[in-house]
Formats: C-alpha cells, sequence, structure tokens
C-alpha cells in the first residue's frame, strides 16, 4: 500500500508538509519519552528478555500487517489512525528485533555484515518499489 502524492492534486503542498512533520514531532517527543520510561522500568527489553524472540516478530509483523490491511479498506479517519498505529507499532518493533536475533543466532562475529547487508535489502527494495510499483501488489 502506498501513499503517492498524485492523491492530492490541489493542496500537495500542505498534505506532504503535515506528512514530513510528523519525523520533526517524533525527534522532540520521543527521547524524553525514552528517558522516562527507561527510568521507570529500567533498560532490559519487555518482551525479548521474557520471551522467544520469533514469536515476537512474528506478532509485530502480524500487526504491520493487520494495519495494512485496515489502511487498505479504511473507510474513516479513525480506522486510517489505528491502521498507521499498528503499521508504526509492528514495523518500529520490528527494527529492534531484527539486530536481537541477529547477534543472538549468528553471533557477534558476524553481527556487523548481516546487519548491514539486512538494512542493504531494506534500502534496495525501498528505492525500487515506487519505480516498480512492488508496493502496489496489496492495491491502492
Amino acid at each position: 500500500m502506498t501513499s503517492r502524492p498524485s492523491r492530492f492534486q490541489q493542496r500537495r503542498g500542505i498534505a506532504l508538509a503535515v506528512m514530513m512533520c510528523g519525523g520533526a514531532v517524533d525527534a522532540m517527543v520521543l527521547p524524553p519519552t525514552a528517558q522516562a520510561l527507561i527510568r521507570l522500568f529500567g533498560w532490559r527489553g519487555a518482551l525479548l528478555d521474557r520471551f522467544f524472540a520469533a514469536r515476537v516478530s512474528f506478532v509485530l509483523l502480524s500487526m504491520a500487517a493487520l494495519g495494512t490491511f485496515l489502511l487498505a479498506g479504511a473507510q474513516s479517519l479513525q480506522m486510517g489512525e489505528l491502521a498507521a498505529v499498528l503499521i508504526g507499532f509492528g514495523m518500529g518493533g520490528e527494527a529492534d528485533v531484527i539486530p536481537y536475533m541477529l547477534s543472538r543466532y549468528f553471533g557477534l562475529r558476524s553481527f556487523a555484515t548481516l546487519y548491514g547487508l539486512t538494512w542493504t535489502a531494506v534500502a534496495t527494495l525501498m528505492l525500487l518499489a515506487p519505480r516498480y510499483e512492488l508496493a502496489s501488489v496489496v492495491g491502492d
């Protein structure tokens, strides 16, 4: 599922500006929030230290998939917001699980190489997705 600027014909600039503000707000809000949570609960990971990492990964990816399907059929702003939260939480959590699983299953000796290859593959697919409309497989 892609969000294309071509959907906004008259107010494209405003739509893109609002979308880009999310990163700036995150940069201001998340560090103090993370610091407060670490102070309150400690540094240990809540899920990965207590549950099998592959199951945690499955749950996170399932949340992102559910959010994608909800977004594809969203008929209201609230449904779109719920979908965005599910996608963001699922993908954000998965970004934490990947290095944990790489270091746990392949060791620190191979970690840098595998982590670099993982994100190189992600970046390559993100680069190619708009060109070949790979993300449109789900549908617009």
